[in-house]
């Protein structure tokens, strides 16, 4: 049976952060070019369209990991047919809870960080477009992106690695696909 290396799981638990860094430099020096005063600034209002290349970035570096690993992007996303109605509704339910953590989340950080409850970003206006992309497309995208990287990919493998389901979440707050350790790859 062949070694699991840490340099997989080492490089996605960094790599949506490049990524985001990345796209948002990259729409921030066209602001620059267009000489923006803030480019950075200007570029945050574009991340639900923008985020669409992190998840690229994300979903590239996957297969090419699952690639050398033997195995299928698609493996990652361990799909339960006999599940599907109760994980709709407790994922349909988890999005109001989720809403709350993530507003009080922005709220306190803004405050702590900008002296206000709001970012001076966040809920910036877009044109119809990009807006509708932002609320139809960005979601689903993101969700299933952060889903085969965390629960698919990143935490089995730091659980199998590390040998601690403890260490695993600690490292990345994900949880597995079925909450045991998944054996070491061929």
């Amino acid at each position: 049976m062949g070694r699991l290396p840490w340099s997989g799981p080492a490089l996605m638990l960094f790599a949506r952060s490049i990524f985001s860094f990345l796209a948002q430099a990259l729409v921030a020096g066209v602001y620059a070019l267009q000489s923006s005063r803030t480019p950075w600034l200007a570029a945050a209002r574009w991340f639900p369209v923008y985020a669409t290349l992190i998840d690229a970035g994300c979903l590239v570096v996957l297969w090419w990991l699952t690639r050398r690993e033997g195995i299928a992007l698609p493996e990652l996303i361990s799909f339960d047919r006999s599940r599907w109605r109760r994980d709709l509704v407790l994922g349909l339910g988890l999005i109001p809870v989720s809403l709350v953590f993530i507003f009080a989340g922005i709220s306190a950080s803004s405050r702590i960080v900008f002296g206000t409850l709001q970012p001076p970003a966040l809920f910036q206006p877009l044109p119809l477009v990009p807006a509708l992309y932002a609320v139809l497309v960005f979601p689903a995208i993101w969700g299933l992106t952060e889903q085969m990287t965390y629960n698919g990919y990143l935490v089995p493998r730091l659980q199998v690695l590390s040998r601690s389901t403890v260490v695993a979440v600690a490292l990345w707050p994900g949880f597995s696909r079925n909450g045991t350790p998944m054996p070491a790859m061929p």
